[in-house]
């Protein structure tokens, strides 16, 4: 037997639960779990999404169906049931061993009949393009199967004088439905058809059954037409439409056909239909492959596609586009620009305006699409903000964030929308001329990358050699998998290959082409469009001789397209032509610009672009980039200064300073540096102009660049002529040495300040300045002189009704009094301060306030709402990047947690906290964090972790000179934990003397219970007393729980040590008011 006539069907492969990295689950159990939760499969993966889970629906689908899916997709839809991963998995790998090698014995007695069938494999829904029509005479069989054939088509035979063939068959290419209906049209021009009748192309399932059950396709070539005369119309099944646009083009739908729309003519070979890629058959390869990885184990993977100009990126990038989209992935593009971007985000901008389908749309529409996404309510600002839809300035709590909490919260923003559609369709992702971008977008890219890679997401980036950031800058914050593409010049063959494409051109001249270029194609397609016998030494050349032949209004035309970038918009164009309805030329499209969607043009390649506006003379090009330059007046400041600055124009520098200021009120302080550097072609006036050196300042202290932001404000400063001026710089200068903690310094800025301000009754100023004088001395343990400065800030805040101010001088008040102890009435102005806040959303001012407030709560024996404040101050502090104010909202959390005996949380709270403050370098929170550990250890048992940790405590608390803000607290915990007595008395007596040095009030607090434990563990009742008296003697003692309760615990503990009956209840109200744990060794030894 001829094995080549009974070949068998490739067997199934073994079952992927026994091949290594994939396993089996059970799809009755998975399914009953699902429905047993009431999800549908898209809800289950959008539900594992919410718990950072990336599990798509096409895995769900796998798993469901019985097909092996990866350990991690196993493991998460476990995670997501809340069940081992051992009750979702299906039979053993031995056990499906034994299923295929019975399913061997079926399949060779299936094998004949499925080839017989063709291979026609009922299992697998596959389809063909059929095209249907009556034939006009009997004798051309022959000639019509030639042509059918001629096109990569199988004709099936003619039934009822009707002739059936099909295009896909058996063996699918992309080009079927266009080599279709070229065949059409040639069978229409050949006029092989029945006068009066139609030809047809339509999908249909691939079947082997025979051309008599085509009973659709006969009855729809019999159906007779008005006019029996001229070529045969073709008509297309709807369904074909939009792949074939590109190259055809299509009647409206008429009456006769309504499922169908017949084809007018091909579309001339111009931009809107790309010609065929010549070459690149390892590149396509590769890109096959990744793609169907990709949808095999539902992983990312990144394709960077290298090349130097001309070389083909543009186009190769076209075909992969084309590859993932017929195999079911949704394509989505962002360009980077080397000109006409307004922020280094704005290709992330535009990629969103493509994944979220938004055209040029108002804030409620885009709503709606991130409604229809469910995309979480936190990161819509963030959307808002990116895509550019929205109010001018962004809300008060993008404003309140720090630099980095904004561009953490625009990464997770768009790691969610990209995440959310990839978990329904697998996504590719194209960025093109990353050469062109900046450390801010790559910074993104690579964190959108990482955070991407266990989704079915395949990113598809181009760069050339030269500025390419691929090494330095992307793989240094990427650890994606990755497959570099670097692109070379084609071979002669295909270059040659490419020149045929033009048929109109002489065959000698296209091959004198081909040599010229070098294998470069761009330079190989404009020789071809150029007139035949034209050789100009360069591509530049090359186009300026094409140039040159057009008519003036062309040549106009196109110098403004350059003037505009690379990528413009026709209203723009036309606007700045004067012709409301102008629309380029066939001849200047052709080989120079391209439509890539209605309205909107690029040139075919930058350098086509670059070549033009190069060769315009200056005073032509500065001309009509200053003409531009009035259309963007009110548009866009950024490109409105950008113009006119290549325009040579005077008032470019004003342009670029009014173009900062919008960065900076919009919180884009990297945008404002951009634009700063713009400047230098006016350094003459930069040196010397005051507005420009604070917008610097200002954008420094945006970015928390305090150092950098210190010289701008001091040159600004020195600038500075009007009185205003000297404000304005003086109080950003005085904000960074403020953090700089050069208090000295900016102490004598501010007296000297302060008179200017009078003179000009500059009463918001005036605030400002009171209320950074008044946290000045708040260090120095001045407490009563820290209030009256704020108390004055608070009134000039309030004659200039300035709520930041006045919200800020509450602040400094309720801290003076927290200071002195007064903690009730520390309470009350924290209160009335968070309130303020909350009403005018001044979210910058209320985290560190609400913890305050909780604090206050606290030694009031109001536990509840005391964790509630610390636990908001915390979502709020972390919401908007305040590190300093998160580390002490944590601190506030533990302080009651630890009093309370709630030992772990404490500890959550604490090691969070240590954690953020070792990265800020904040040294001072180091030591009271490492107390509260000290006493967490105690609680569980381990006494030489607890000594070991307090002992630390102190030693930060002498190197750092802490003693005014927890020493005596600290030496407290320390006499009270460590089991030598020696170390301890010194302790007690260290920490005595500290609280003469006008110490915070909670040291007294702390130290007077502490201290008391200390001397009742020893059996020093008098002692005890004596510590209890002086802290019942605190200002406001009367109303602090704190006091009352622990005053009464010593004294009943003094009493039960001496043989006197404790008072009964004393542990319980401890408890109630948040003090249960608060003297721990003498409770465990009182009981």
């Amino acid at each position: 037997m001829d094995s080549r006539q009974s070949s068998f069907p490739a067997l199934p492969k073994p079952d992927a639960s026994v091949s290594d990295g994939r396993v089996l689950l059970d799809a009755a159990s998975l399914k009953g779990l699902r429905k047993q939760h009431g999800l549908s499969q898209e809800t289950l993966a959008e539900a594992c999404l919410n718990r950072h889970l990336c599990v798509s629906i096409a895995s769900i689908k796998r798993a469901e169906t019985g097909k092996p899916v990866l350990y991690r997709t196993a493991r998460h839809l476990a995670t997501a049931f809340d069940v081992d991963v051992s009750a979702l998995l299906g039979p053993s790998a031995s056990a499906a061993l034994v299923d295929i090698e019975q399913a061997v014995l079926a399949l060779h007695d299936q094998a004949f009949a499925q080839h017989a069938l063709n291979q026609a494999d009922e299992t697998v829904i596959r389809y063909v393009l059929e095209l249907s029509f009556g034939l006009d005479t009997q004798g051309l069989g022959d000639e019509v199967e030639r042509l059918v054939r001629q096109f990569g088509g199988v004709p099936l035979g003619m039934t009822q004088g009707v002739v059936i063939a099909q295009f896909g068959s058996p063996q699918a290419y992309r080009s079927d439905s266009e080599r279709g209906l070229l065949c059409a049209l040639a069978l229409s021009r050949e006029a092989f058809v029945k006068p009066g009748h139609a030809l047809l192309l339509r999908l249909v399932r691939l079947s082997a059954e025979s051309p008599e059950l085509h009973t659709e396709a006969l009855s729809l070539a019999h159906q007779p037409l008005q006019d029996r005369y001229g070529h045969a119309p073709v008509y297309v099944a709807q369904n074909l439409l939009e792949q074939l646009a590109s190259r055809f083009e299509f009647y409206a739908a008429d009456e006769v056909f309504p499922a169908y729309r017949k084809c007018r003519r091909p579309r001339s070979l111009d931009e809107n239909a790309p010609r065929p890629l010549v070459g690149r058959a390892i590149e396509v390869l590769q890109f096959k492959g990744v793609i169907e990885a990709t949808q095999e184990c539902q992983d990312g993977h990144v394709v960077y596609v290298r090349g130097m100009a001309g070389i083909g990126k543009t186009r190769l990038v076209s075909e992969f586009v084309d590859i993932a989209r017929q195999s079911g992935f949704a394509c989505h593009r962002g360009d980077v620009l080397d000109f006409g971007m307004n922020s280094s985000l704005w290709p992330l901008g535009q990629l969103l305006h493509s994944l979220l389908g938004l055209g040029p749309v108002g804030a409620g529409q885009l709503e709606e699409a991130l409604s229809r996404l469910k995309v979480a309510a936190e990161h819509r600002m963030f959307l808002h903000v990116l895509t550019g839809i929205g109010a001018a300035e962004p809300p008060a709590l993008y404003a309140a964030m720090s630099n980095q909490a904004r561009t953490q919260g625009l990464f997770q923003a768009m790691c969610e929308v990209v995440l959310r559609l990839a978990v329904h369709q697998p996504l590719l992702i194209c960025l093109e001329d990353l050469h062109w971008g900046d450390s801010a977008l790559f910074a993104m890219l690579a964190k959108l990358l990482n955070a991407t890679d266990e989704a079915p997401i395949v990113w598809l980036l181009t760069s050339r050699p030269e500025g390419d950031p691929l090494e330095n800058q992307i793989r240094a914050g990427a650890s994606h998998p990755m497959s570099l593409l670097d692109i070379a010049p084609i071979r002669a063959r295909e270059a040659t290959a490419l020149a045929d494409q033009f048929t109109d051109v002489d065959p000698r001249y296209r091959a004198d082409c081909v040599t010229r270029a070098q294998g470069n194609p761009l330079y190989l397609t404009q020789l071809l469009s150029s007139e035949e016998g034209v050789f100009p030494d360069s591509l530049r050349h090359l186009v300026q001789t094409r140039f040159d032949k057009l008519a003036p209004d062309q040549r106009r035309a196109l110098h403004y397209a350059a003037v505009l970038g690379n990528r413009f918009e026709l209203t723009l164009w036309r606007e700045a032509l004067g012709q409301a309805t102008y629309l380029p030329t066939a001849d200047m499209r052709q080989g120079l610009l391209r439509e890539v969607e209605p309205g909107s043009f690029v040139f075919v390649h930058d350098l086509v672009m670059h070549c033009l506006y190069d060769a315009m003379p200056t005073a032509l090009r500065e001309q009509l980039h200053r003409d531009v330059a009035r259309l963007y007046r009110e548009r866009d400041r950024t490109l409105h200064a950008q113009h006119l600055l290549r325009g040579n124009d005077p008032a470019a520098f004003d342009a670029l300073l009014a173009a900062m200021d919008e960065k900076r009120l919009a919180c884009q302080y990297d945008s404002v540096l951009a634009l700063a550097r713009q400047c230098a072609a006016f350094d003459a006036r930069t040196r010397h102009h005051f507005p420009f050196a604070l917008l610097c300042g200002q954008a420094c202290a945006g970015l928390g660049q305090t150092a950098e932001a210190r010289e701008h404000f001091q040159q600004a400063l020195a600038l500075a002529v009007q009185p205003q001026d000297r404000i304005d710089a003086a109080l950003g200068l005085a904000a960074a040495l403020n953090t700089l903690d050069c208090l000295d310094e900016e102490e004598r800025l501010i007296e000297a300040t302060l008179p200017i301000a009078r003179t000009l009754h500059a009463h918001i100023a005036l605030a400002q300045l009171h209320q950074l004088r008044g946290n000045i001395y708040f260090p120095r343990g001045d407490y009563a002189e820290c209030r009256r400065l704020h108390e004055e800030a608070l009134s000039y805040a309030r004659i200039g009704r300035h709520l930041e101010s006045e919200a800020k001088a509450l602040s400094g008040i309720g801290d003076s009094y927290y200071a002195q102890g007064r903690m009730q009435t520390a309470y009350e102005v924290f209160d009335q301060c968070v309130r303020l806040c909350e009403r005018h959303g001044l979210v910058h001012v209320e985290a560190s306030n609400r913890s305050a407030r909780g604090s206050a709560q606290l030694y009031l024996g109001q536990p509840e709402p005391a964790l509630r404040d610390a636990g908001d101050a915390i979502e709020c502090s972390r919401k908007i990047g305040n590190h300093r104010a998160e580390v002490f909202s944590r601190l506030t959390a533990s302080w009651g947690l630890v009093a309370s005996g709630q030992a772990q949380a404490a500890e959550q709270q604490l090691s969070g906290a240590l954690e953020l403050a070792r990265n800020l370098g904040a040294s001072r929170f180091e030591a009271i964090l490492l107390e509260g550990l000290a006493r967490v250890a105690l609680h569980h048992g381990d006494r030489e972790r607890a000594q070991a940790l307090i002992i630390d405590a102190a030693g930060l608390v002498e190197r750092f000179e802490l003693q005014r803000y927890i020493g005596p607290w600290v030496y407290g915990s320390l006499a009270m934990i460590v089991d030598d007595s020696p170390l301890s008395e010194q302790a007690l007596l260290k920490g005595e003397a500290q609280l003469t040095q006008a110490c915070l009030a909670h040291n007294a607090l702390r130290f007077r219970v502490a201290a008391a434990e200390t001397c009742l563990l020893a059996g020093d009742v008098e002692r005890a007393t004596w510590q209890a008296e002086q802290m019942a003697a605190l200002p406001q003692a009367s109303s602090c729980a704190w006091v009352s309760h622990h005053v009464q615990v010593i004294d009943g503990a003094g009493r039960a040590l001496r043989g006197e009956t404790m008072p009964k209840g004393l542990w319980e109200d401890g408890q109630r008011l948040g003090f249960g744990n608060t003297m721990p060794r003498l409770r465990a030894l009182l009981g």
